[in-house]
């Protein structure tokens, strides 16, 4: 069974209604394995990562790719499997400096920091307090894993104020431990010399086909060569990008579905399709939802949704 860490005595360090305790913090760097959907077509992506957490090396891993092709789906299979093996896993989102100094601080409640020691790390302006983290991540007996996932600004993983020399970083590599992020940013030059980037790439017909059965709800025995052959045209129109391919199957799973398969693929294919200028078309079902919902009798949710999705751009 996988070590659990000694509870810290005392609490986080933090103050005010921020004082938790390691137990309280501890479900902030939880790897979300609950929420983890059948994974297809990543088996190698995945097997690769897990071989290089079997033995670490002086590297850090950053998955990478646009945005909806599954990178951090790749980096919770990779989560979901090394906890199973009883390695220590961590989860931190690394959106902004605010969440990612939060999810650290709980990591460090995870190794059993002593207050003052989490005092220190809180301190963005201190790089004594990264060290410090790092030395106790560096000195684990237990293998570990460190997701920082959405890491789409590379500045956010340094912190820098006018009296430091340089900047600290968040992220280091170490022999005792891999660190795994995921980000948009496929330029090597943006991160740090000794990043290994690893390509996450849109899902072939056979793969993109079982994710979009899968989100359906399709039964194994319901599919047949011509339903997955359907499939497979469905995903190729869609260009394997797996956010586009989920939000198809849920929407051909919904009870506002006016089209099965074999329609949809009819209706992408059409000649009023072909001037489509989003060739992924990962918008395409949200607006066949909301084109469903008028047909249905349902006209002013589609437009309260449109105003809603104007507003968030």
């Amino acid at each position: 069974a996988p070590r659990r860490w000694p509870p810290m005595a005392g609490r986080s360090g933090l103050g005010g209604a921020d004082a938790l305790t390691c137990d309280a913090l501890a479900p902030q760097v939880r790897p979300p394995i609950h929420a983890l959907p059948t994974v297809r077509g990543r088996e190698e992506i995945v097997a690769e990562l897990l071989a290089r957490l079997d033995d670490p090396t002086e590297a850090i891993q950053v998955l990478v790719c646009k945005g909806g092709c599954g990178k951090s789906t790749v980096a919770l299979e990779v989560a979901a499997q090394a906890q199973s093996n009883g390695v220590a896993v961590w989860w931190v989102s690394a959106g902004d400096a605010n969440q990612l100094v939060k999810g650290m601080l709980a990591v460090a409640t995870q190794l059993g920091l002593t207050v003052d020691e989490l005092n220190t790390i809180q301190d963005a302006a201190a790089t004594a307090g990264i060290d410090l983290l790092w030395r106790r991540l560096d000195n684990c007996n237990q293998p570990w894993l460190l997701v920082l996932d959405d890491a789409d600004d590379p500045d956010v993983l340094t912190t820098t104020t006018d009296t430091m020399a340089e900047a600290a970083s968040w992220v280091r590599p170490s022999v005792a431990g891999t660190v795994l992020i995921t980000s948009r940013i496929c330029d090597a030059a943006q991160w740090h010399e000794q990043a290994h980037l690893v390509e996450v790439r849109d899902l072939k017909p056979q793969a993109g086909a079982l994710m979009v059965l899968d989100r359906m709800d399709a039964p194994s025995a319901s599919r047949d060569p011509v339903v997955i052959e359907q499939a497979m045209l469905l995903s190729s129109h869609l260009g394997g990008v797996p956010l586009a391919l989920h939000n198809v199957g849920r929407y051909l799973a919904s009870p506002v579905a006016s089209h099965d398969i074999a329609e949809l693929v009819s209706a992408l294919t059409s000649p009023g399709d072909a001037g489509d200028p989003d060739p992924t078309r990962i918008g395409i079902t949200c607006e066949l939802s909301l084109r469903a919902l008028a047909e249905k009798g349902s006209p002013e949710a589609g437009t309260l949704l449109r105003q809603i999705g104007r507003a968030h751009v």
